[in-house]
């Protein structure tokens, strides 16, 4: 059902910044999660959830790159607690992506006034 809820994420997100959509997520996640939450480590995943929900829905660029790294640590953080291996290969490596899209996004913007002084 996570699945589910994360690809209706990704999908509306592409589509539409709306806070209605963006809220409607957050609460079906978040009742979702408060059902079958077993500990208090599980409500990492519902901060992951609402961290990755408004990032895709709100920002974009740096603040976009942010908030889905802070999203992919607290999955990290949760998968690590329960020792999921797959699940902390996979965060690990969004985390990495992220970097790297935010090192280039910031060496890009660093670039450009060199660029502009040059000409």
């Amino acid at each position: 059902m996570s699945c589910v809820i994360a690809l209706a994420r990704i999908t509306l997100s592409i589509y539409t910044r709306s806070l209605l959509c963006a809220a409607a997520l957050i609460i079906i996640s978040a009742a979702m999660a408060l059902a079958l939450s077993r500990s208090t480590v599980d409500i990492l995943s519902l901060a992951a959830s609402v961290v990755l929900t408004l990032s895709l829905f709100r920002f974009d660029g740096i603040k976009l790159r942010l908030g889905l790294l802070a999203g992919s640590i607290l999955w990290l953080i949760h998968n690590v607690y329960f020792q999921s291996w797959g699940g902390i290969c996979l965060e690990t490596c969004f985390c990495l992506s992220t970097l790297w899209g935010l090192w280039t996004i910031v060496r890009e913007q660093n670039e450009k006034p060199k660029k502009e002084i040059c000409l």
